[in-house]
């Protein structure tokens, strides 16, 4: 690959550039004409990251009709790489929180002395199906709960939580 001055066609000191590479077109040469995708990234020092929206080309010359179904807009179209600090922060938040909720918690039962009774409320049975509903999540955050009354097990999960932040 070579810059190139655009007004000249050699490089220069003055006026805008282009890169310049020699590919091999018989490689590419297909009948179909939605084979291969072409997609541009400008990255610039002032204003970011510009990115074409990706287009199928042949280098035959055969027109292609392409509509992305849904699927293929989440394989294809969409931009992981802009979601991925949202989903990273979001699922440590998460795991981070049900560490120390349910620790909390525990701490504020034992400290009112009601830790055995809100255990046997768990374990009664339900009446009716808004009270199963409401009983499910209970188990699911009793489940959980157990968890921060074992103080080794819990210091155990949180330094894993920590390590595979902190050292990927």
């Amino acid at each position: 690959m070579r810059l190139v001055d655009y007004n000249s066609g050699i490089r220069g000191e003055s006026g805008p550039y282009y890169y310049d590479a020699v590919w091999n077109s018989a490689e590419y040469a297909d009948d179909s004409p939605t084979r291969y995708w072409l997609e541009i990234i400008l990255e610039e020092k002032e204003k970011g990251i510009t990115v074409s929206e990706p287009r199928p080309f042949s280098v035959n010359g055969h027109l292609g009709n392409f509509r992305l179904t849904w699927l293929g807009y989440l394989g294809i179209g969409f931009r992981w790489e802009k979601l991925y600090p949202f989903l990273l922060w979001g699922m440590l938040a998460f795991v981070f929180s049900m560490l120390i909720v349910p620790k909390v918690f525990n701490f504020q039962l034992e400290k009112a002395g009601l830790c055995e009774a809100w255990i046997m409320t768990v374990l009664r049975p339900a009446s009716d199906f808004r009270t199963m509903i409401f009983k499910l999540i209970k188990v699911l955050f009793w489940v959980v709960f157990e968890n921060a009354c074992n103080t080794c097990i819990w210091a155990c999960s949180l330094a894993y939580v920590m390590c595979l932040t902190f050292l990927p």
